[in-house]
């Protein structure tokens, strides 16, 4: 057994201090320090934050590596980068690309899903976040839309047990009917992103089954008064909404207003982070387009935002920063939030019993002191 003891504990609703969390590879429960057993090995947080382990549901890349490069070895790569920020858990994040090229990434994916902390020394990946083909060239972003493709429910069927969600263009032909077929014939959740959609499209996607917005601003039709487009749409209703907190993509301004707008729990921070992330500014590439990148955003050469080289943990600084709101409120959108979007909050997001003893510990500025997945110390400053 060991014990996470002096440090602030972030739960769901509230901060705990003069406790210990009792874990091994699960959560076992929280206790005064005084009944931590003597025969428990002690990590001593000396007063940081302790979060549970943040959850990436949006991710491209790290470490110079792209899940679309379409290997065990740089899905590693990631995996064992992102444990520097906190995450433990993420999403492997696809980009459109040939179809056939997709299947064999995702074959590779499927091998991996699952690896606990104790078998790569890295975070979990969970599953695919599937963005692109299905989008619309208009609101394309940094997809090549030479292969934007019709929708394929055959192909969804077929890695139906490794996507966790996929973005669709609603307005698309034949955009409501794969909705409808995806939510109600798998359990992959749809998010609404990429898109041309009027406010009313929108509304009725989410009626046919989508609970999801694709980073909220970003590639989709804004909002107007006399045209409320997709962000009315996801402010004005109960789906999970992510967000680019980097202050590059989505002004900090709009993170109080988002936030006030939404239910605290639909609120979800992601990183979009390509391959650039953690490494030296230069040129990259996000699928075959050519990527630049500088000290703080990746841009295609057209100037076109690609991605992100955000931390998870520096979008909860950030939002912390430009935001009056309750830091457990903050990390629960980087935890249990995008638990719940994925149906996952029995198992990861909170500092609960019977939870994966999956952890994070933070200083002040929220600079990663230590990650522990599955139980197992996987970074350590």
């Amino acid at each position: 057994m060991k014990a996470i003891c002096n440090g602030k504990l972030i739960l769901h609703d509230r901060v705990e201090t003069g406790k210990a969390v009792l874990f091994e590879d699960k959560i076992i429960g929280i206790v005064p320090v005084e009944k931590v057993p003597k025969d428990a090995e002690q990590i001593d947080a000396d007063g940081a934050w302790v979060t549970p382990g943040l959850f990436d549901v949006h991710i491209h890349g790290s470490g110079g590596c792209d899940t679309m490069d379409g290997t065990e070895e740089a899905l590693h790569t990631i995996a064992s980068t992102v444990v520097k920020n906190g995450v433990t858990r993420f999403l492997a994040t696809s980009v459109t690309m040939p179809l056939e090229k997709t299947a064999e990434v995702f074959d590779t994916v499927r091998k991996t899903v699952g690896k606990t902390g104790k078998d790569w020394n890295a975070a979990v990946i969970e599953g695919i976040n599937m963005e692109g083909p299905f989008i619309h060239p208009a609101y394309k972003g940094a997809h090549e839309e030479n292969y934007i493709a019709d929708f394929d429910f055959d192909f969804m069927k077929r890695y139906s047990d490794v996507i966790r969600v996929v973005t669709v263009a609603p307005d698309k032909e034949g955009g409501m009917e794969f909705i409808r077929r995806v939510t109600g014939e798998t359990p992959i959740k749809v998010s609404i992103g990429h898109t041309n959609a009027t406010y009313e499209q929108a509304m009725q996607a989410i009626e046919n089954g989508a609970t999801q917005i694709t980073h909220l601003y970003n590639a989709m039709t804004p909002m107007h008064h006399r045209k409320p487009g997709v962000v009315t749409a996801a402010l004005s209703s109960d789906v999970y909404t992510e967000m680019i907190c980097d202050t590059i993509h989505v002004h900090p301004a709009m993170f109080q207003f988002v936030m006030n707008c939404k239910s605290k729990d639909r609120f979800v921070l992601i990183t979009d982070c390509m391959r650039a992330g953690g490494m030296p500014q230069g040129e990259y590439t996000l699928g075959e387009l050519k990527v630049i990148v500088d000290s703080d955003s990746a841009r295609l050469t057209d100037g076109t935002l690609a991605g992100s080289i955000l931390t998870l943990n520096r979008a909860i600084a950030n939002v912390k920063k430009y935001t009056n709101q309750p830091i457990w409120e903050i990390v629960n959108a980087a935890t249990l939030n995008p638990a719940r979007a994925m149906g996952m909050e029995d198992r990861i997001g909170s500092l609960r019993s019977g939870c994966n003893a999956d952890f994070a510990v933070f200083d002040e500025d929220f600079q990663t002191i230590m990650t522990i997945v599955d139980g197992e110390v996987v970074y350590q400053r």
